[in-house]
């Protein structure tokens, strides 16, 4: 038996990975099982278990593993110090969210993740133990909240005026934000669909520097 070091378990991992992608090709994420991904490696039924105790930690790996880490960050970062002005620097990040959010869809990463959003958006339990463990999560939010500290600050300095509550502003934003991706979820599970998401998020983006009193 091959000595178990931490090489060859990441190797036994990602022929469970690659196997789960393509059993994605052929049918739903919510109908794949544990035993579809089994007959794809070879694994014995126990063989796999070894390495992963459920479908959901195969899918968390699968999608994390080909989702940018650091595209976004840098991007949002680069056009909040950029000397610009604050209405620029604004639209542009929120534009970024969903240019960000638009080249996921066209990865088969993306189209994993996409689905098990819509596969576990009612299951709040689902959300807690696989949803926020997705990097496309995590990331997300803290674009949000760099955007949001950004506003912040502009407000404190004085450089913006918004003609609505600060905590209005930012429920409306993360609502929006949310309910732009969620929507793109569900319509990347429909191949020929076109969503929008360049088109819906210059709208919010637009909404946005309203509020603030300010134009693009």
């Amino acid at each position: 038996m091959p000595k178990v070091t931490e090489s060859y378990i990441a190797s036994k991992k990602d022929t469970i990975i690659q196997s789960a992608r393509l059993v994605f090709q052929e049918k739903p994420l919510s109908q794949i099982t544990m035993r579809d991904i089994i007959s794809k490696t070879g694994f014995s039924q126990g063989g796999i278990y070894r390495y992963y105790s459920s479908v959901d930690e195969i899918f968390l790996d699968a999608i994390n593993q080909a989702t940018p880490t650091n595209q976004i960050d840098l991007s949002i970062d680069q056009l909040i110090e950029s000397e610009r002005s604050p209405a620029n620097s604004i639209f542009d990040c929120i534009l970024s969210l969903g240019e960000y959010i638009k080249e996921l869809q066209n990865t088969l990463g993306g189209k994993m993740l996409f689905s098990l959003l819509v596969m576990y958006a009612f299951d709040s339990e689902k959300k807690k133990s696989v949803v926020e463990k997705l990097i496309f999560h995590q990331t997300l939010n803290k674009a949000q909240q760099s955007i949001i500290a950004y506003i912040q600050d502009n407000i404190n300095n004085g450089r913006l005026k918004p003609t609505v509550p600060f905590h209005n502003l930012l429920k409306f934003t993360q609502s929006a934000i949310d309910g732009i991706a969620n929507d793109a979820a569900i319509l990347s599970m429909e191949s020929t669909e076109e969503t929008y998401i360049t088109e819906q998020f210059e709208i919010l983006a637009k909404t946005i520097l309203y509020f603030l009193g300010l134009e693009q």
